[in-house]
């Protein structure tokens, strides 16, 4: 037989002849069950924090054949939802904390439990910021590569930016600038 693939999903089919007649069978589709594989939660949107009273959604995803059953963990505790989406409507500082999942398959009987997502909820008033700025870009860059840099505040109302290189302004007043490392030229 040809090795067979956690995807697969095949159908078999047994032939039988003699010199007077031939009959064949179609046996029942194969369905191989697999996972759960690598639970993982998102965040939609991705904040670093959510504004008290916004809306914040989890979605759960596993590997998973037949698709897995799902529970929902705050800090620790299970809640109610089994659905792999998590909505979190008019969002409270006191949900604030870890939220994780775990996917069960019910056919191979095994679980897994997702990494821990921060959900991070604050109470903004007018005038609140900017802080926390990051600026995120590679570590490692060689002569000749582009790369993106991305700066990023929490801020009401939302922030603007502005970028300096060894003090001075540079034109782009957003929150990405594109840079390329020119490569120098040889000495003659």
């Amino acid at each position: 037989m040809k090795n067979m693939l956690r995807y697969d999903q095949r159908s078999f089919t047994c032939s039988a002849s003699n010199p007077v007649i031939s009959d064949t069978f179609s046996a029942p589709k194969l369905s191989i069950s697999n996972g759960p594989d690598a639970a993982t939660v998102k965040t939609f949107p991705l904040l670093h924090h959510y504004e008290e009273g916004s809306d914040v959604s989890l979605s759960c995803s596993a590997d998973s054949r037949p698709v897995a059953q799902i529970k929902w963990f705050f800090n620790g505790e299970m809640l109610s939802s089994t659905e792999a989406q998590l909505p979190l409507m008019n969002i409270q500082m006191s949900q604030s904390g870890n939220y994780s999942c775990q996917a069960f398959n019910s056919k191979t009987l095994r679980y897994s439990t997702s990494e821990p997502a921060l959900v991070s909820v604050l109470n903004y008033t007018e005038g609140d910021g900017p802080y926390e700025v990051t600026v995120t870009c590679p570590n490692k860059l060689e002569a000749g590569q582009s790369f993106a840099m991305l700066c990023s505040a929490e801020s009401v109302p939302v922030a603007t930016y502005s970028w300096k290189f060894n003090d001075d302004p540079l034109v782009k007043r957003t929150e990405m600038v594109l840079v390329t490392i020119v490569k120098p030229e040889a000495p003659l």
